[in-house]
């Protein structure tokens, strides 16, 4: 029995740094502009050797929320720094460096996670910048 309950935490170990692992991947890769738009759950699964529902299952359970959400929520966070840092940049320059595959692909993505256009949030950094 001490031995099952041993075998356990080690799979219960591995699956973390495995998912720690693919977190640091997407983290590392969500701006490379030759991998970012194909990164997906269905290449991070090919990539980490397992299957999409058991990497959103564990993702789930360890950051609450599921790969497919991670990767909208990071890239939506890489595009709005790149909009306060970049404010001269054209948005399909912002979209393409976020990683989205074009420009409508972003704005629906802002939409469904934000709670603001891409050109609001602009406008909104702008005028937070003058008014300092």
């Amino acid at each position: 029995e001490e031995l099952q309950q041993q075998n356990q935490m080690l799979r219960k170990i591995g699956r973390q740094k495995r998912i720690q692992s693919i977190r640091e991947y997407v983290e590392a890769h969500i701006t490379d502009p030759e991998l970012s738009p194909e990164l997906s759950p269905a290449q991070i699964s090919d990539r980490f050797q397992v299957s999409t529902a058991q990497i959103s299952k564990q993702f789930r359970y360890y950051y609450g929320v599921s790969l497919h959400r991670f990767l909208q929520q990071t890239r939506l966070q890489w595009a709005e720094a790149l909009l306060r840092d970049h404010p001269d940049w054209s948005m399909r320059k912002i979209a393409e460096a976020a990683g989205y595959t074009d420009l409508s692909t972003m704005y629906r993505a802002f939409r469904a996670l934000g709670n603001m256009t891409p050109g609001a949030l602009r406008d909104s950094l702008r005028l937070d910048g003058l008014s300092q």
